[in-house]
């Protein structure tokens, strides 16, 4: 007999960051085992009318959000998920006996965990977001208010989910100990025949950052750092509301050695990291990091601070270097090593060798479905 699986995601692409697509992914890959049969509760935006990209075989429901933007659900977005979402679910429990509810996120997914009998089991994908003091700024006072909640979807999950070893320590630290399973995020990479087209040979050495423009992402420390070194240019890939703050300083820094080229598709993002010499994102509250190991799948040194998950992708010296947060001085270093071409191309050949190991599809498949197994869904 199928077992019925239902997912419930306050966002799925072309929405939100770096868990979304996971997210979608392992829809994706469950898909195909036909013991399951799939459901999924999402949203839909009200202000740009885009529906959740779909999955073929997985039946999807959806209720209707207002979103700040396509990358940040606001606080507005997750109150009407968790209040129309409740209201649907109750509607679905009453349709349907599910064997097991998988939640992406704890807050605000999982608030809609209590809705469902005590007996139906629950897995718990943690974004990073979700989890108090992590990313600093985000959220915290409404972190505060729903701890009791918070802690209590954690501790009563089958299994949850951490993004990084880095997060998993701080969930425990926050929100007490669970069965937590830490599972790296991955990436398809670039179309195959792209790399033929890199070009790394330029004088200038062109970085790249991709990311939310928001304070604790440090963009402000890069701009900063391509302006204290020689013969590079910057491109920012991203929005959000640090974005007119960082094209002033850019201007006052740089000069015109700044662009800002905004929210851009995914195969665009890979367009643009395949023209650059080297990634750089200082982070202080990564989860895990995507953009990262999508530098790395296109063959970038990678430069990170030693914060938050980061600190677990990047070998320090071997694919790019890990600095201290905040520090100037160590970013402008490591930028002007890396001018040396022949560095790069070390530590290229070090960023494609790390992702084909670690950084796969296939490992994050086989990681959930061990998951699957334990709780007795699937894979017999």
């Amino acid at each position: 007999m199928r077992k019925k699986v239902l997912f419930i995601s306050y966002a799925l692409p072309p929405f939100g960051g770096g868990g979304e697509p996971v997210a979608l992914n392992v829809l994706n890959y469950l898909k195909e085992n036909d013991q399951l049969e799939l459901e999924a509760l999402t949203s839909r935006d009200i202000r740009s009318g885009l529906p959740p990209d779909s999955v073929e075989n997985v039946k999807f429901h959806t209720v209707p959000t207002w979103r700040k933007s396509k990358a940040d659900t606001g606080v507005i977005g997750m109150f009407m998920f968790v209040a129309l979402g409740a209201w649907r679910l109750r509607k679905l429990l009453k349709e349907n006996d599910y064997d097991l509810v998988h939640y992406w996120a704890s807050v605000p997914s999982g608030l809609l965990s209590f809705l469902h009998r005590s007996d139906v089991p629950y897995v718990v994908s943690l974004f990073g977001g979700d989890v108090p003091k992590f990313n600093p700024g985000q959220f915290q006072f409404i972190h505060f208010l729903l701890a009791p909640l918070n802690k209590s979807i954690v501790r009563n999950a089958g299994a949850v989910v951490a993004m990084s070893g880095a997060a998993k320590t701080a969930t425990e630290k926050e929100l007490g100990p669970a069965n937590i399973k830490v599972i790296w995020n991955a990436t398809n990479g670039p179309p195959a025949d792209a790399q033929a087209a890199v070009n790394r040979d330029r004088r200038t050495m062109r970085l790249i950052s991709v990311g939310r423009l928001v304070s604790w992402k440090r963009f402000n420390l890069v701009i900063n750092a391509a302006g204290g070194c020689d013969d590079v240019e910057l491109v920012i890939v991203g929005d959000g509301p640090e974005r007119k703050s960082l094209e002033t300083l850019a201007e006052k820094i740089c000069g015109g050695r700044v662009r800002f080229l905004g929210m851009l598709s995914k195969a665009q993002v890979f367009d643009e990291l395949l023209k650059s010499d080297v990634f750089v994102l200082p982070s202080i509250g990564d989860s895990f990091g995507n953009v990262f190991v999508e530098a790395m799948a296109c063959g970038l040194p990678v430069i990170g601070a030693r914060a938050g998950g980061v600190a677990e992708i990047i070998e320090d010296k071997i694919n790019g270097f890990l600095i201290e947060p905040d520090n100037l001085d160590e970013l402008i270093d490591r930028i002007n090593f890396l001018i040396n071409a022949d560095e790069r191309k070390r530590m290229s050949k070090e960023s494609i060798r790390l992702f084909k190991e670690k950084f796969t599809w296939s490992r994050v498949f086989e990681k959930y479905q061990a998951i699957y197994k334990e709780m007795r869904i699937g894979w017999r």
